[in-house]
């Protein structure tokens, strides 16, 4: 069964505001490394995408839900997805400039979430970038509405379904992305906070 069935209309309108300074800063950030052509793992409805595209970037994306993938092909007639599971991929190794991963790893169980790294940085020349942006602990007084903002994302965790949240919860247990990153072996640098420091854009370097 899709998971995201009942919600790809909503996904845009919704979430999409939240995640705009994420994703400009993400497209930044490629663009300085002079990445060109991008694969979107669990790209969803496409917003990453979207904003790649409009920076001239040459983006494609893979996903497994049916239903988030026909909303990012309807707006992105032109461009390449594929229904896929991302922890699995087809492709040959270093076919791209830059995997990117927006808002996937916290929503998946552990060993799925590795998986899926580790077919990005199969996936990516050297030289070329790893990026990903995902909820993170934040240090103490990043801002005043830290709390708030922090109680919003768990609200909305938590509407996403049970297993969502439950891995969710697991993953900021744990102590959020930069565990995550040592646990998959990977130097990723964090380079932007976002949402009160709850979330943040990370980097590493392929070699």
């Amino acid at each position: 069964m899709d998971e995201y069935q009942e919600h790809a209309n909503l996904y845009d309108p919704v979430v999409g505001p939240f995640l705009r300074s994420t994703h400009r800063d993400m497209v930044h950030l490629l663009q300085k490394h002079g990445c060109t052509t991008v694969l979107d793992l669990c790209c969803g409805t496409g917003l990453f995408i979207g904003e790649a595209a409009r920076a001239g970037l040459i983006p494609s994306g893979v996903d497994l839900s049916t239903a988030m993938l026909s909303v990012a092909s309807k707006k992105h007639p032109d461009i390449d997805f594929l229904e896929c599971d991302a922890s699995s991929l087809p492709g040959e190794k270093g076919s791209y400039d830059a995997v990117t991963i927006s808002f996937a790893l916290h929503e998946k169980p552990r060993a799925v979430a590795l998986a899926i790294v580790e077919e990005g940085r199969r996936l990516v020349r050297k030289g070329g970038l790893l990026v990903v942006a995902d909820y993170r602990v934040p240090e103490k007084k990043t801002s005043i509405f830290s709390p708030c903002i922090g109680l919003g994302i768990r609200c909305v965790e938590y509407m996403a379904g049970k297993d969502h949240n439950r891995h969710f919860r697991e993953y900021m247990k744990r102590g959020g992305s930069e565990p995550f990153f040592v646990e998959a072996g990977l130097d990723a640098t964090v380079t932007s906070t976002h949402m009160g420091g709850w979330s943040g854009v990370f980097v590493c370097r392929v070699d």
